[in-house]
């Protein structure tokens, strides 16, 4: 089902933010860029495995929770990415409004003022709506340049220690690995 909303969620977001160049890495920002998209693949198979089996310990095997994919908000996933905080507060003003994130329909965690070890950002999960398919979930995660760049230069650490084992670690790398918005 993700693979069949991608293209769409891309289509809406690049139409949400026309301005914005898409870039396949932060390390493409130009300094004439304000606001840029990365649109990330499909949350790749062996990730997907690894979240439900995450969600199937974190709710006891619960069966009324079951199926724990459904807990999967992440399949189809981005990033805007912003020069300032005016950009910022934009951003998060036209993905509320373009995918009419509301309570009961979507969900913003704001991570600027967290006291955990993390970086900055806000997260946005986003209902997806495409004719013909089911609704899904998909994640925006707005970031400042400087901090998303940062975080990016020290993605490989946060790969090792969200790992359950080095199994789980080289199984990810050799199916075509994350994204560093996942």
């Amino acid at each position: 089902i993700a693979g069949v909303v991608a293209d769409a969620f891309a289509a809406k977001l690049e139409g949400l933010f026309p301005e914005a160049r898409v870039l396949s890495s932060v390390f493409d920002w130009q300094p004439t860029d304000n606001i840029a998209l990365l649109i990330a693949p499909v949350k790749g198979e062996a990730r997907v495995r690894a979240k439900v089996l995450e969600y199937a310990e974190e709710f006891g095997h619960d069966i009324a929770k079951w199926p724990f994919v459904q807990c999967v908000g992440d399949l189809v996933r981005a990033s805007i990415v912003c020069a300032d905080m005016d950009g910022v507060v934009a951003a998060w003003q036209h993905v509320e409004e373009g995918f009419g994130v509301r309570d009961g329909r979507g969900r913003l965690k704001n991570n600027w003022f967290t006291r955990e070890p993390r970086p900055p950002d806000m997260l946005v999960n986003v209902v997806v709506d495409v004719p013909d398919a089911p609704s899904i979930t998909g994640e925006i995660q707005i970031h400042l340049y400087e901090i998303l760049l940062a975080k990016e230069e020290g993605h490989h650490l946060y790969e090792i220690t969200r790992a359950a084992s080095v199994e789980r670690l080289l199984d990810e790398v050799s199916g075509g690995g994350e994204s560093a918005s996942d």
